[in-house]
């Protein structure tokens, strides 16, 4: 039997976070994907909850790019309820839809953007909606020794990673160990912008995934397409953007879209790898995918 026992922090500081993340403390948010994988198992690690860092997503580098910024804290809930209140842009709906598919509604208001990032599941509803959003995450560390006394927060390094760079693979980020996620940070569009998320499962709730896809057109004054982002999720180690689509797509007038979608939307054999899995087969997440493609365009363009 395991002799020692387990610590449990809950700072109130991005400071002491990260004083506690440099002795070796895992780190936590909603906890809603670390607690259902410790099940049967014995809890040996020391365990860094965040969820009461006041500053956590509002400390921040001038460098950092300007858009709507989001706390690594922010919940499932919170994303449905700020876009209710008119305090998010219409062109974000794609995250929206995604926090409704999360889990039941303990998750929704447990679980946070942060979390969903940093355990990198496959499956994640979230990062494929932040992929179509365009979405960049900030990291924030320090390379000294934080067990000195009144640490400031001018020795806080910053860096920031767009969310394709971020999420490597299955439950694998760029994030190092002595770097906790802040702010998650999506650049602007104009009021034309549109977004959509859409997810095949077995049943509609409290499912995970076998395919899913965001999609986000912008377009110019005549109608053209000035931004095309296009990710699919669950069918390979990681969700992935469709940049050959999303050439294709750019320039095109918005009456056109629809039809050179439908000529090339095979073009998603070669980027997407699909998996074999219990939930479904590679040749199904493909057909799967390509018709949930088309169904996204569909809707946006509506």
């Amino acid at each position: 039997m395991h002799s020692e026992v387990s610590k449990y922090q809950r700072p109130t500081s991005l400071l002491a976070a990260l004083a506690l993340l440099q002795q070796g403390f895992v780190p936590i948010a909603g906890g809603t994907d670390y607690y259902p994988s410790k099940v049967g198992k014995p809890l040996l690690d020391n365990l860094l909850d965040l969820s009461d860092v006041k500053d956590l997503g509002t400390t921040q580098s001038t460098s950092v790019v300007a858009g709507v910024r989001l706390s690594a804290l922010f919940t499932w809930r919170q994303c449905q309820t700020e876009l209710e209140l008119d305090r998010l842009p219409v062109w974000t709906a794609a995250l929206v839809q995604s926090a409704k598919e999360v889990g039941g509604w303990q998750v929704q208001n447990r679980g946070t953007l942060g979390g969903n990032l940093c355990n990198a599941s496959p499956a994640a509803d979230g990062v494929v909606a932040l992929l179509a959003l365009g979405a960049t995450v900030v990291l924030v560390s320090r390379a000294t020794d934080l067990s000195v006394t009144n640490p400031s927060e001018s020795s806080l390094s910053f860096r920031t990673v767009p969310v394709f760079d971020f999420v490597l693979g299955n439950r694998q980020t760029a994030k190092t160990k002595d770097e906790l996620l802040t702010q998650i940070v999506l650049p602007e569009h104009s009021s034309r912008a549109r977004s959509v998320f859409l997810k095949l499962g077995h049943r509609k709730y409290l499912v995970i995934s076998i395919a899913m896809v965001a999609l986000l057109l912008d377009f110019d004054d005549a109608g053209f397409v000035t931004t095309c982002r296009l990710a699919i999720g669950s069918c390979s180690k990681a969700a992935r953007r469709i940049s050959s689509l999303e050439q294709l797509v750019v320039g095109t007038h918005r009456s056109a879209v629809n039809a050179a979608i439908t000529q090339n939307v095979a073009l998603t054999v070669d980027a997407i790898e699909p998996i074999n899995d219990v939930r479904g087969s590679a040749a199904y997440r493909l057909i799967a995918a390509q018709e949930l493609v088309l169904r996204a365009f569909a809707e946006v363009l509506v």
